[in-house]
Protein backbone atom coordinates (compact mmCIF):
# COMPACT_ATOMS: atom_id res chain seq x y z
CA UNK A 1 0.00 0.00 0.00
CA UNK A 2 1.56 3.20 -0.65
CA UNK A 3 2.08 6.48 1.53
CA UNK A 4 -0.98 8.25 -0.17
CA UNK A 5 -3.46 5.07 0.42
CA UNK A 6 -2.03 4.75 3.66
CA UNK A 7 -2.95 8.97 4.41
CA UNK A 8 -6.44 8.74 2.78
CA UNK A 9 -7.15 5.17 5.15
CA UNK A 10 -6.00 7.16 8.01
CA UNK A 11 -7.86 10.56 7.13
CA UNK A 12 -10.66 8.35 6.12
CA UNK A 13 -10.67 6.43 9.79
CA UNK A 14 -10.11 9.92 12.02
CA UNK A 15 -13.39 11.47 10.40
CA UNK A 16 -15.59 8.42 10.65
CA UNK A 17 -14.65 8.53 14.45
CA UNK A 18 -15.04 12.31 14.91
CA UNK A 19 -17.74 13.03 13.07
CA UNK A 20 -20.34 12.16 15.67
CA UNK A 21 -18.90 15.34 17.29
CA UNK A 22 -19.80 17.24 14.18
CA UNK A 23 -23.24 17.62 15.33
CA UNK A 24 -22.82 17.34 19.11
CA UNK A 25 -19.64 17.87 20.87
CA UNK A 26 -21.63 15.82 23.78
CA UNK A 27 -20.36 12.44 25.49
CA UNK A 28 -22.86 9.80 24.90
CA UNK A 29 -24.18 10.28 28.62
CA UNK A 30 -25.08 13.82 27.92
CA UNK A 31 -26.97 12.93 24.75
CA UNK A 32 -30.04 13.96 26.77
CA UNK A 33 -29.26 17.63 26.15
CA UNK A 34 -29.29 16.58 22.17
CA UNK A 35 -32.34 16.22 19.85
CA UNK A 36 -32.09 12.85 18.16
CA UNK A 37 -33.16 12.48 14.34
CA UNK A 38 -32.95 8.95 13.02
CA UNK A 39 -32.22 8.87 9.35
CA UNK A 40 -31.93 5.64 7.70
CA UNK A 41 -30.03 3.30 9.87
CA UNK A 42 -28.22 5.77 11.45
CA UNK A 43 -28.48 8.09 14.38
CA UNK A 44 -27.70 11.72 14.67
CA UNK A 45 -27.53 13.95 17.86
CA UNK A 46 -27.71 17.52 16.99
CA UNK A 47 -26.79 20.11 20.52
CA UNK A 48 -30.05 21.57 21.65
CA UNK A 49 -28.28 24.75 22.89
CA UNK A 50 -25.53 24.84 20.08
CA UNK A 51 -28.70 24.37 17.54
CA UNK A 52 -30.72 27.30 18.85
CA UNK A 53 -27.09 29.33 18.30
CA UNK A 54 -27.42 28.57 14.72
CA UNK A 55 -30.99 29.43 14.49
CA UNK A 56 -30.93 33.25 16.31
CA UNK A 57 -27.58 33.79 14.06
CA UNK A 58 -29.05 33.11 11.13
CA UNK A 59 -32.64 34.50 11.98
CA UNK A 60 -30.69 37.76 12.94
CA UNK A 61 -28.62 37.86 10.07
CA UNK A 62 -32.00 37.62 7.93
CA UNK A 63 -33.69 40.07 10.07
CA UNK A 64 -30.89 43.01 9.27
CA UNK A 65 -30.63 42.23 5.58
CA UNK A 66 -33.78 42.30 5.29
CA UNK A 67 -35.98 44.20 7.76
CA UNK A 68 -33.84 47.17 9.79
CA UNK A 69 -29.68 47.50 9.63
CA UNK A 70 -30.38 48.44 13.25
CA UNK A 71 -28.22 46.68 16.21
CA UNK A 72 -28.88 45.71 19.57
CA UNK A 73 -28.03 48.33 22.66
CA UNK A 74 -25.15 47.36 24.66
CA UNK A 75 -27.46 46.76 27.36
CA UNK A 76 -29.30 43.58 25.23
CA UNK A 77 -25.68 42.30 24.14
CA UNK A 78 -24.86 42.11 27.64
CA UNK A 79 -28.04 40.48 28.82
CA UNK A 80 -28.67 37.97 26.05
CA UNK A 81 -26.04 35.40 26.99
CA UNK A 82 -27.10 35.51 30.65
CA UNK A 83 -29.69 33.08 30.16
CA UNK A 84 -27.23 30.44 28.16
CA UNK A 85 -25.04 30.39 31.06
CA UNK A 86 -27.55 30.24 33.95
CA UNK A 87 -29.19 27.41 32.48
CA UNK A 88 -25.54 25.72 31.89
CA UNK A 89 -24.71 26.38 35.63
CA UNK A 90 -28.05 24.97 36.82
CA UNK A 91 -27.29 21.51 34.60
CA UNK A 92 -23.59 21.97 35.22
CA UNK A 93 -23.81 22.05 38.96
CA UNK A 94 -26.39 19.50 39.58
CA UNK A 95 -29.37 21.81 40.64
CA UNK A 96 -31.57 20.50 37.86
CA UNK A 97 -31.52 19.16 34.09
CA UNK A 98 -33.21 21.40 32.16
CA UNK A 99 -34.79 20.94 29.01
CA UNK A 100 -34.08 21.03 25.92
CA UNK A 101 -36.67 23.65 24.81
CA UNK A 102 -34.53 25.49 27.30
CA UNK A 103 -31.30 24.96 25.77
CA UNK A 104 -32.83 25.83 22.34
CA UNK A 105 -34.81 29.08 23.50
CA UNK A 106 -31.56 30.31 25.55
CA UNK A 107 -28.67 29.24 22.41
CA UNK A 108 -31.50 31.25 20.43
CA UNK A 109 -30.78 34.28 22.41
CA UNK A 110 -27.01 33.59 22.43
CA UNK A 111 -27.16 33.78 18.99
CA UNK A 112 -29.27 36.71 18.83
CA UNK A 113 -26.26 38.09 20.96
CA UNK A 114 -23.34 36.69 19.15
CA UNK A 115 -24.18 38.16 15.96
CA UNK A 116 -25.42 41.97 17.18
CA UNK A 117 -21.63 41.87 19.19
CA UNK A 118 -20.28 40.94 16.16
CA UNK A 119 -21.62 43.44 13.60
CA UNK A 120 -21.17 46.27 16.76
CA UNK A 121 -17.44 45.51 17.14
CA UNK A 122 -16.95 45.37 13.64
CA UNK A 123 -18.72 48.11 12.63
CA UNK A 124 -16.89 50.45 15.16
CA UNK A 125 -14.08 48.34 14.80
CA UNK A 126 -12.89 48.14 17.50
CA UNK A 127 -15.72 48.58 20.32
CA UNK A 128 -14.16 48.40 23.49
CA UNK A 129 -17.66 47.96 25.02
CA UNK A 130 -18.20 44.70 23.03
CA UNK A 131 -14.81 43.64 23.92
CA UNK A 132 -15.34 44.09 27.47
CA UNK A 133 -18.96 42.24 27.53
CA UNK A 134 -16.78 38.85 25.81
CA UNK A 135 -13.78 39.39 28.38
CA UNK A 136 -16.94 39.35 31.12
CA UNK A 137 -18.51 36.53 30.07
CA UNK A 138 -14.96 34.58 29.28
CA UNK A 139 -14.10 35.26 32.83
CA UNK A 140 -17.17 34.04 34.30
CA UNK A 141 -17.32 31.19 32.36
CA UNK A 142 -13.77 29.89 33.08
CA UNK A 143 -14.59 30.48 36.76
CA UNK A 144 -17.79 28.73 36.82
CA UNK A 145 -15.52 26.13 34.54
CA UNK A 146 -12.92 25.96 37.73
CA UNK A 147 -15.31 25.58 40.04
CA UNK A 148 -17.47 22.78 38.40
CA UNK A 149 -13.91 20.76 37.98
CA UNK A 150 -12.94 21.83 41.85
CA UNK A 151 -16.93 20.49 42.30
CA UNK A 152 -15.84 17.22 40.19
CA UNK A 153 -12.81 16.25 41.88
CA UNK A 154 -14.39 16.78 45.74
CA UNK A 155 -17.07 14.43 44.42
CA UNK A 156 -15.06 11.48 43.68
CA UNK A 157 -12.79 11.78 46.56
Amino acid sequence: MSGTNLLKDEIIKGLNETSKYLLSHHSCEEYYKCLKLEYGKKTYYFCSRCLGIYIGLIANCLYYIYISKTSLPYSMIFLLPAFALIDWTITAFGFNKSSNSLRILSGFLLGIAYFNGVLVFLRDFPDYNVAAIGVFYALFALILLYLKERKRKHTIL
